[in-house]
């Protein structure tokens, strides 16, 4: 019924429809700006990251506010109209920079009118994307409770909240007698709502926000991804040109893949769907309006994006999804079989273990597997607990032990708690008992020992550490153990032992558990490698990553794309780094000949 019933609402959609086709230009070379509303739990986070290399491809600049709506009626929160008018300051302010630019966030439709005479309403446009209803309020469900959310606390709240309203499962939720009160105290208000503006938040009917579909140039459905993104990249080809091709296409996570989530019965969902009926009227709607846009396009362009969803289709790749049909509503499901898995891949690993090794490129790293993160719904957890060699040995040992047992509590949790992980931080290896060693699969990231070295002392001082007193009192360490260069401290008769005072310990320690800590040599360290999946390695990048996404395809393998590939910062770009001369490379070399060994292993 989503497809041929509801002849009134498609009949209005094919009217404004066809009347924005008469009345625009496409493609419309003048648009300065790009709005995307987005609607939670629609694939926003891939098409965010469609949008944000698609603009470095076409030099438009990519923009979020954090300014955000919400219909939750039990906190205290700021008015729409405050918090829109804070998105419409944000607006206003990169409009005047008269650059290119896609602004997006969760917010409330806009009159564009309101920027003229700055901007007319042809220069700015709104977009935005939608998926099946009943799809989205299952996932917004298991989401607030079970996703990768950045606080355990967050998820506490809301489960707590939900037993005190009396609705702690979403069947209980579905039959509740108060469930259309239920819905904002629980965060599981309708996504019409990002169809009106914030002047129309009390009176927003399913008619109001379907009137509202022609103020937008493309509202994409993620059930037709490439019809979507063919009709976006023809119309505004200025910001969208080639997004079929940089679109991140892994499939949507299902709440299979989730240990804890709710997976509703037929029965459930039938009431879920009586419950959000007015959204799907506008889901309908939607494809309305996406297939006579698409049916507007050149014969070329259609046929090309029916190609490449076809040759997606067979490859297993893409979203993998398909429109409901009649009496089937919401029920979107998967229709390729995953491409067959190479034999290198590691089966059944639940969580990704990094103790990074600092000045290695870890923070290029951790930030491909954030994207990563947010892409593939896994969840990404950094530990604050780190091991430091400096000060005394008996001090850092005590103090490495307390550090290790927090890990391991964290790690912990994370196996109880989370289906698929990415646990970080500065830690020993944790050696784990045998029923759990299959679940973790350790990776990590090493350099050259001397580059990293230098990398690291000059890092202390002259890098961007956020507390200016901490780079004063790394100097002010330095000449007090009569050390102030690199140079020194190359040639100091008791260099070995200042190694640890100033921080400048080996890479190889990270390869050591914490009872090996004070009898981590090289062969200990070497011998260890057994425990990791994959060690990448700096000066090999692009081969690491190969092999990472050979071995950990959930995680990695669109790993190549995501690095960020951005050249080091040399030695020579910083104004007060030291750049050693060639006695005193010679001397690192020495002094971390273990590290080199280690290295070469």
């Amino acid at each position: 019924h989503l497809r041929e019933g509801g002849g009134k609402v498609n009949a209005v959609v094919r009217n404004q429809a066809s009347a924005a086709s008469s009345s625009s230009s496409w493609p419309n070379p003048s648009v300065v700006a790009v709005l995307y509303n987005r609607v939670d739990k629609c694939g926003s986070s891939s098409f965010v990251e469609m949008i944000r290399r698609s603009s470095g491809n076409n030099s438009v600049k990519e923009i979020e506010t954090r300014e955000f709506v919400t219909f939750r009626t039990d906190k205290a929160m700021k008015t729409p109209a405050q918090t829109q008018s804070k998105v419409e300051e944000h607006l206003r302010g990169a409009l005047h920079q008269r650059k290119k630019f896609v602004f997006h966030g969760h917010f409330y439709l806009m009159d564009v009118n309101v920027f003229k005479p700055q901007h007319g309403p042809s220069d700015i446009l709104f977009i935005n994307q939608i998926r099946d209803p009943l799809k989205r309020i299952i996932s917004r469900w298991n989401y607030l409770a079970y996703g990768p959310r950045p606080d355990p606390k967050t998820k506490v709240e809301v489960t707590q909240l939900r037993k005190s309203l009396g609705a702690p499962t979403l069947v209980e939720f579905a039959t509740h007698p108060d469930r259309a009160q239920l819905m904002y105290k629980l965060d599981m208000f309708p996504m019409r709502f990002y169809f009106c503006t914030a002047a129309e938040r009390d009176q927003c009917s399913v008619e109001r926000a379907i009137a509202n579909l022609d103020k937008y140039a493309v509202v994409a459905v993620l059930e037709k991804l490439q019809e979507s993104l063919a009709v976006m990249s023809y119309r505004i080809p200025g910001f969208f040109a080639g997004a079929a091709d940089v679109f991140p296409t892994k499939k949507v996570r299902e709440n299979e893949n989730c240990k804890q989530c709710e997976k509703p019965d037929n029965a459930t969902k039938a009431a879920l769907a009586e419950m959000y009926a007015d959204d799907q009227r506008l889901f309908a709607a939607c494809l309305a309006k996406l297939d006579m846009d698409f049916a507007s396009l050149p014969d070329h362009v259609r046929q090309a994006a029916q190609a490449r969803s076809k040759a997606k289709a067979e490859a297993g790749a893409g979203l993998g999804t398909q429109i409901p049909q009649a009496g089937a509503v919401g029920r979107v499901e998967a229709v390729q079989e995953p491409p067959k898995r190479r034999s290198v891949e590691l089966q059944g690993v639940q969580g990704v273990l990094y103790n990074r090794v600092d000045k290695c490129g870890s923070t290029s790293f951790v930030q491909m597997m954030r994207t990563e993160s947010k892409l593939r719904h896994f969840f990404e957890h950094e530990t604050k607990q780190y091991v430091s060699y400096t000060g005394g040995m008996e001090a850092s040992s005590k103090s490495a032990a307390v550090a290790t047992k927090k890990v391991q509590d964290e790690l912990d949790y994370q196996l109880k708690n989370n289906s698929e992980f990415f646990f970080h931080g500065q830690f020993h290896l944790l050696i784990q008992p045998e029923a759990v060693q299959s679940k973790v699969a350790y990776v990590n990231l090493v350099r050259d020992p001397v580059k990293r070295i230098i990398s690291r002392w000059n890092y202390l001082a002259y890098g961007p550490r956020p507390n200016p007193k901490s780079k004063e009192q790394a100097i002010q360490l330095r000449k007090s153990l009569g050390v102030p260069s690199l140079h020194a401290l190359a040639r100091h008769p008791d260099r070995a032992q200042l190694l640890l005072k100033v921080d400048m310990f080996p890479m190889r320690s990270y390869f050591c558990s914490n009872q090996e800590r004070e009898s981590c040599s090289a062969e200990t360290a070497i011998a260890n490698l057994k425990h990791y999946a994959v060690v990448a390695v700096l000066e090999q990048m692009d081969d690491s990553l190969a092999l990472l996404a050979a071995r950990l395809p959930a995680f990695f393998s669109e790993a190549r794309e995501e690095f960020p590939q951005k050249k080091l910062r040399e030695v020579g770009e910083c104004e007060r780094c030291e750049v050693p001369d060639e006695k005193t490379l010679a001397l690192l070399r020495e002094l971390y000949a273990h590290d080199l060994a280690f290295y070469q292993a």
